[in-house]
């Protein structure tokens, strides 16, 4: 039985899913639902009205002449059978003219907001990723949370409101159709409507198992099919190195035949049907005709029924498709649902949340300190105890693994601590304040992460064309000893760089990362390994440079090199995410 249905979990996720919808758009819905019954009752005048419309074409003067019709004929001064045949043949084509345009109208409209709607939950499930913890985006491979944003919010869309739509559209106007025909021939209607629908739902219940599995695997295959593209594309200069092409090229092969296939077959279970029921349901007719015309002189009496029962038999057996193909469908598209849920409901937040503001003026601390990855897993950072006054310049140094960019995400408010509080001027940090405190932040990675835009934009990194004040840019850049090269270029600032940068060098694009970190002009400025593609001369310019910009600036340096820790007043050494050592650098080295 419950393979005949759509079940609670499934059911459960769509209102979920409605719970995320504007109140906009819930009240455009609603609307829909209402021209869809305007819908559903046109099709039911226009169905009962071709019961007397046929009966007045066979046989017009019986009609004219009968004791029902006098009244009829008085108020609209019909005269001749002639002139009542013309009547109600012009009456049933302004009938059958305007269902016709309702229905092409509830389908603009429906469609008009569902694609509407597409955009909607697209871009909530951007604006969640956007704004979904970093230790969330640590545990998520990043071609996941892509193909939900990209893909799997289209499928959501395609897949489950589109058809949920149908269903209840086609659900309605099968009631009307139903009610008409019952009218006209009970008995015969009802068994065809009941034998109809259980061959529907035999299908349903012998076909879900296997729609189910074809979506757990679609979605999965999805994501590795991206996945195997980001990291072959992605890093094509060591796929050429290596020679490796042909393993990217077989992984994509298998991962896209397996969820094409599921496709296909979907495709198959939901379009098969339908010929098998409407083969059906031609002999049905054929022998119902063949019935009520045994009868000699019952022909013209069975015209009206049949041709009634015919039309509506065109109307409902596609209703009936489309009712299958709507819960296949539904049911195909469960696991993108789930995974675009998931996304939602991992920042289901208010958008205020985190604006509380936070002022850095004497000192951070870090008041035994402590963070895991996991509930269950190891400490990273234990027991870590430090105050950083403002205006330090301090060196975090260890051995690999020692928890040194795991304690600068702590401090940046990327990372939240598993135990202990990191204070601002005695202000605990945490979900009220995390958002203006990272703004008072500034990080240069050794990796640095550059758009495919211009050098002005990468440095003024998330702002508009029209905000950016040029000049700050080019003193960014003159500090971070960039702006020679930059302006030995053609188009200067304006020079376009490619994908991540693939036309600097590497210690180019290290010195606009820094020059991004200067230009926002934060109260702290955290270098994680940002000059180690730098050559000697070059590095102790760009950290004279940052050491000379102004004493109220804290900077947080990770570096491999010694000489790079010479400016700072405070040398933190990690050891097994513990404190180890603090002090000068004479005392170090």
């Amino acid at each position: 039985m419950s393979g005949m249905l759509i079940r609670y979990r499934l059911v459960k996720d769509i209102l979920n899913l409605w719970g995320y919808l504007t109140s906009r758009r819930k009240t455009q819905f609603k609307g829909l639902f209402v021209l869809m019954l305007i819908a559903a009752l046109a099709e039911m005048v226009s169905m009962g009205a071709i019961f007397p419309f046929l009966g007045v074409i066979t046989n017009p003067d019986a009609v004219f002449i009968h004791p029902l019709m006098q009244p009829i004929n008085n108020f609209f001064e019909i005269s001749t059978s002639a002139n009542l045949r013309l009547i109600v043949t012009s009456l049933f084509i302004v009938v059958v003219v305007l269902a016709g345009l309702i229905r092409v109208f509830l389908i603009f409209i429906s469609t008009r907001l569902l694609f509407a709607t597409g955009v909607d939950i697209s871009l909530m499930t951007y604006n969640s990723a956007l704004h979904m913890p970093y230790i969330e985006h640590v545990k998520i491979n990043s071609s996941e949370l892509i193909n939900s944003v990209f893909n799997k919010s289209g499928d959501v869309v395609y897949g489950i409101m589109m058809p949920t739509v149908t269903l209840v559209s086609s659900i309605i106007i099968i009631v009307g159709v139903v009610s008409i025909l019952v009218a006209i021939n009970p008995v015969v209607m009802l068994i065809s409507f009941l034998v109809f629908s259980i061959i529907y739902g035999a299908i349903i219940w012998f076909t879900s198992k296997k729609i189910k599995q074809n979506s757990q695997l679609i979605s999965s295959e999805s994501t590795r099919a991206i996945k195997y593209l980001q990291e072959g594309i992605g890093g094509i200069r060591d796929v050429l190195m290596s020679n490796s092409q042909a393993f990217y090229y077989s992984k994509y092969q298998d991962t896209i035949k397996s969820m094409r296939y599921a496709q296909g077959s979907n495709s198959i279970i939901g379009a098969s049907p339908r010929y098998i029921i409407e083969t059906i349901g031609i002999v049905f007719i054929a022998l119902l005709a063949y019935i009520l015309t045994s009868n000699e002189g019952s022909v013209s009496t069975a015209i009206p029924t049949l041709g009634v029962l015919a039309v509506g038999a065109q109307r409902l057996l596609p209703t009936l498709q489309q009712c299958y193909l709507s819960i296949s469908s539904i049911k195909g598209s469960e696991y993108p649902l789930r995974d675009v849920l998931s996304v939602l409901q991992d920042n289901n937040e208010d958008a205020d949340i985190g604006t509380k503001g936070v002022v850095f003026n004497e000192k951070i601390e870090l008041d035994n300190v402590g963070f895991k990855y996991k509930t269950d897993s190891k400490c990273v950072l234990q027991d870590i105890t430090l105050t950083i006054n403002k205006g330090d310049c301090v060196g975090i140094v260890g051995e690999t693994g020692s928890g040194k960019s795991t304690f600068i995400d702590l401090v940046m408010g990327l990372l939240s601590p598993s135990e202990g509080t990191i204070l601002v001027d005695n202000q605990a940090l945490g979900e009220s304040n995390l958002v203006n405190w990272r703004k008072s932040v500034s990080h240069v990675p050794q990796s640095i992460y550059l758009s495919d835009t211009t050098i002005e934009k990468n440095i003024a990194f998330g702002k508009n064309i029209e905000d950016i004040d040029t000049s700050r840019v080019i003193q960014a850049a003159s500090l971070a000893q960039i702006d020679g090269v930059i302006s030995a270029l053609p188009e200067g600032y304006k020079t376009i760089i490619g994908e991540n940068g693939i036309s600097l060098s590497g210690g180019q694009r290290q010195r606009i990362g820094i020059a991004r970190s200067l230009f926002a002009n934060s109260d702290v400025i955290v270098l994680d390994e940002a000059t180690s593609a730098l050559d000697y001369d070059t590095e102790r310019k760009v950290m004279d440079s940052i050491s000379q910009i102004d004493d109220t600036k804290t900077i947080i340096i990770i570096a491999h090199r010694t000489e790079t820790l010479k400016n700072c007043n405070k040398i933190v050494m990690l050891k097994n995410g513990r404190i180890s050592k603090i002090g000068k650098y004479s005392d170090f080295y």
